[in-house]
């Protein structure tokens, strides 16, 4: 894990809106939060003292992530599970990840299944901004 001094928000904000240029001006919604957490949490872990410091959001909102994300079992401990979409250095911003950001956000789940992998099944409402969709 990197330390707050060595990560840069901007950067990863940056990253994100490189990879998905649909998100630029959505930067107070809550699903695009939840992907910024979900990054960040690779460069610091998932303390929700270091995120919320580091990303400045609200430390209920943090909280609330972490404890989805923990419920999930794709935080685990301070370990972040992300290899469906993340190889090496390299962040796919396929459905894989949208679906974990689904997750953070509460409108999906994540269970194991019967074969010794996950599945995803929604609980609540969709982000209204619908940035996920396009």
């Amino acid at each position: 894990m990197g330390t707050i001094e060595t990560v840069s928000f901007k950067t990863i904000v940056s990253d994100l809106e490189r990879a998905e240029p649909y998100l630029v001006g959505h930067e107070e919604q809550d699903d695009y939060r939840c992907a910024v957490l979900l990054l960040a949490a690779l460069q610091i872990g998932t303390s929700i003292e270091q995120l919320t410091h580091f990303t400045k959001y609200p430390r209920q909102f943090v909280s609330r992530v972490y404890e989805r994300m923990q419920e999930a079992e794709l935080w685990v401990g301070d370990q972040v599970r992300c290899d469906h979409w993340k190889r090496e250095d390299k962040v796919s911003f396929d459905v894989d990840f949208w679906m974990d950001v689904l997750v953070a956000y509460g409108s999906w789940a994540r269970e194991p299944d019967t074969n010794g992998g996950y599945e995803y099944f929604q609980i609540g409402p969709e982000p209204a901004d619908e940035i996920l969709v396009q």
